[in-house]
């Protein structure tokens, strides 16, 4: 188990907590502070004491802030189990959840078994957790299928630490880490299992890196989104890198919409495909017809009240 930390002190005591509930008793969690200024660090370490028995936890304190992608590394670098998931540490799972992908990965012979998720703003206190004994699931060996059902984030799935290891696969990244790790692990999976129950319970925390954009996200978005074409495209996945190409630019665009009227520059335009770069250009030089076109484009309607809400960035 990896969970990466960052201010998260509120958080934090509950999602230890439920990997405390596990019914699978086998479970070493790694959990790297990415030198949180919080009372995170505090917290865990009044927890460790809490894991006993076949179920350990081990603290990484890094004293240099590193980012999502470089924290999920090392915790998988750090791990000594056979598989890994990653939880986030404002999230919480199920109570059967890592037996329940264990038995998966094990019966199928499946190189990735993913649980389903709900957004959620209950804590796990005021969650009732139904019974998941036996849980929807469906096995898949087409590596093009795997891909195309696959929730391409992080966190929620059982990896083999040895196949991360000879792909060579890193996160590395600040934001928009997993892009391409998880599409390029799930291309060279012989078979996975998707349990379509709800097993991990994501928390809309309005603090977290996803729900706040800047220039330099949205710049690193777009340079994720043309290394994953080149993915697809090395697979001979064509129509495939054509649906996701069409995704990004309405993606980018929403990016750019909650950018706050901040100005993007592009360093090296070569990193990004050309469409991206003229859309970022049509936002700098005038958000509020870029934000009309853009409303367009996604099937809202541009209201009188949204654009007197949206006349402060021009």
């Amino acid at each position: 188990m990896i969970v990466p930390v960052y201010n998260v002190e509120k958080y934090i005591g509950e999602c230890l907590d439920s990997l405390l509930s596990q019914t699978y008793p086998d479970i070493e969690v790694v959990a790297v502070v990415d030198a949180s200024p919080d009372k995170s660090l505090e917290i865990i370490r009044g927890k460790q004491k809490d894991f006993t028995g076949g179920k350990s936890l081990v603290i990484k304190d890094l004293k240099e802030n590193l980012g999502s992608g470089a924290v999920r590394d090392i915790g998988i670098a750090m791990a000594t189990g056979k598989y890994i998931f990653i939880l986030d540490s404002d999230d919480y799972i199920h109570p059967l959840t890592i037996g329940k992908c264990v038995e998966a990965m094990q019966e199928a012979d499946a190189d990735l078994v993913e649980v389903g998720f709900r957004m959620t703003k209950q804590r796990p206190g005021d969650m009732p957790f139904e019974d998941l004994a036996e849980p929807r699931k469906v096995t898949v060996e087409d590596k093009a299928e795997i891909e195309k059902r696959t929730e391409h984030v992080s966190w929620g799935k059982l990896y083999k630490k040895e196949m991360i290891e000879r792909l060579g696969l890193k996160m590395r990244y600040r934001c928009f880490e997993d892009t391409l790790f998880t599409r390029l692990y799930a291309l060279n999976s012989r078979r996975a299992v998707f349990i379509e129950s709800p097993f991990y319970f994501y928390y809309q925390n309005p603090a977290s890196l996803t729900s706040t954009m800047s220039a330099s996200k949205i710049l690193l978005s777009m340079e994720r989104a043309k290394e994953v074409e080149e993915a697809y495209k090395e697979f001979g996945l064509e129509e495939r890198a054509g649906e996701y190409r069409r995704a990004s630019g309405l993606s980018l665009r929403k990016f750019l919409l909650k950018a706050g009227g901040e100005k993007i520059e592009i360093p090296d335009r070569s990193k990004v495909w050309e469409e991206s770069c003229r859309i970022v250009d049509r936002y700098n030089q005038n958000k509020l017809l870029f934000k009309i076109e853009t409303y367009r484009k996604l099937g809202l309607k541009f209201t009188a009240k949204r654009l007197l809400a949206k006349l402060r960035l021009r």
